[in-house]
């Protein structure tokens, strides 16, 4: 992530701590963070705002961290290869047997 990116995120990050209950910024911050491979640093701001002081926000604090997994889960689905399509066995020796009474 680079220095724009970075300074991008922390700016996301101060409009939610500003506007903790906005769901526009939190859908923002966590958009941003999804979209330049950043969510490591949200399900760690998410996380300290669980270990901080303020109990009135870790409910939506946990919340956020699991639409970071959700986000995290559904990009490596998506990134996940298909598994290459094998022939099956039987045709592989249908097609030797043929070969070998074709060639003999």
């Amino acid at each position: 992530m680079d220095e724009l990116s970075h300074s991008n995120l922390d700016a996301l990050w101060d409009a939610v701590e500003q506007q903790w209950d906005d769901k526009a910024a939190h859908e923002a911050f966590l958009t941003a963070c999804h979209e330049q491979n950043a969510l490591g640093t949200a399900a760690a701001k998410y996380r300290a705002v669980i270990d901080g002081p303020h109990e009135d926000r870790r409910a939506a604090a946990q919340k956020c961290i699991t639409n970071v997994a959700l986000l995290a889960t559904q990009a490596l689905e998506s990134s996940r290869e298909a598994p290459p399509h094998s022939v099956p066995r039987w045709i592989t020796v249908a097609a030797i047997i043929l070969a070998t009474t074709a060639v003999g």
